[in-house]
């Protein structure tokens, strides 16, 4: 995957693929709150720690369907790549409009609940 993404960059005159070293989560949140927007279009997570500190600190995302606490203005379906960039040109529309603000809306909307199931559980033990 990663020598596709490095090669499709490669291969565009108009964007850049920058890639950074693991770091320290605090060192980690400073990067993102520098970015225009964070794409995470996964085939398997559900949830993506990287999309869920970028929704919080406010950076727009693009993420797949799978991530349900996005709002589905910011989806897109990870086998087709014009869905892709769709939704990349409607989050950076969005931007100006705040709009990504719903993202972290769902976010905390699904914390909470995954914190009373959590609750509900242990009290059961």
């Amino acid at each position: 995957m990663l020598k596709n993404l490095r090669a499709f960059f490669d291969g565009t005159g108009d964007a850049e693929l920058v890639e950074h070293a693991w770091l320290p989560h605090a060192e980690f949140v400073r990067l993102v709150c520098s970015m225009d927007i964070c794409m995470q279009v996964s085939f398997t997570e559900t949830y993506n720690i990287v999309a869920a500190d970028s929704a919080y600190h406010g950076v727009p995302i693009v993420v797949s369907p799978d991530i349900r606490w996005a709002n589905c203005l910011y989806r897109a379906n990870p086998n087709r790549s014009d869905d892709m960039v769709g939704t990349l040109r409607r989050a950076w529309w969005f931007r100006g409009f705040r709009l990504h603000w719903l993202n972290k809306l769902g976010l905390l909307v699904a914390n909470h609940r995954a914190k009373r199931l959590w609750h509900k559980l242990c009290a059961r033990g």
